[in-house]
């Protein structure tokens, strides 16, 4: 058996490749201890169960999501401008991992959740939350900017649920087209629609994204 101080990161560290590469259906328990050097003991020694492991690797996605809030909530900068930035920052991690994985594999988490949703409901859930806490990050910024004129009377949760639906719809569409810049130009409307007088030069943050 590995290490108990590195084996399951490592176990963690593989899943999120191989159900980001795969799929959660695909890959068994002997795939990510094959890849993650590992025997099964010291699989079982962590996880009861596949699922188990898969719970954990959405927490490790949405760390990206976690990150992405943080970029936005940035402070000394408009709200117009930390919305830029938190889309800056996904076209950036999508052209990047595109060009890592030789091709757009989407978000592993809306994969996950097109896959998943509606077989474990553990796996709804736990990703439920993160689309909340995505949602609530972006409401913040929607609300501050209403209430300081920047942007439209629009309802905050309503104008962030639509961000988030547009954010996973854009996603899918560039995995279909296998093209970053699709969801350049998607995201790019978006945020001109809800915020049509924002400064178009605002500045593109790098972080880590889904």
């Amino acid at each position: 058996m590995g290490r108990c101080s590195d084996a399951r990161g490592r176990l963690v560290a593989t899943a999120v490749a191989l159900f980001r590469e795969r799929g959660y259906t695909a890959v068994s328990v002997a795939d990510i201890c094959d890849a993650a050097g590992l025997k099964k003991g010291s699989f079982y020694h962590f996880y009861a169960s596949k699922l188990d492991l898969a719970l954990d690797a959405i927490d490790e996605y949405a760390k990206g999501y976690a990150a992405l809030a943080q970029v936005g909530a940035r402070e000394g900068v408009s709200a117009t401008t930390q919305l830029r930035m938190m889309i800056g920052a996904l076209k950036s991690s999508v052209t990047q991992r595109c060009a890592e994985d030789g091709c757009a594999r989407g978000c592993p988490i809306g994969n996950l959740a097109m896959e998943m949703a509606d077989r474990e409901e553990a796996i709804r859930r736990k990703i439920a939350a993160v689309f909340d806490q995505l949602r609530g990050a972006l409401e913040a910024i929607v609300a501050r900017g209403v209430a300081s004129g920047e942007l439209p009377a629009v309802d905050p949760r309503r104008a962030a649920e639509t961000l988030v639906a547009q954010i996973q719809g854009a996603m899918v569409l560039t995995k279909t087209a296998n093209d970053p810049q699709v969801f350049d130009r998607l995201m790019t409307s978006a945020v001109q629609a809800l915020a049509p007088h924002a400064d178009p030069a605002a500045p593109v943050v790098a972080a880590s994204t889904p």
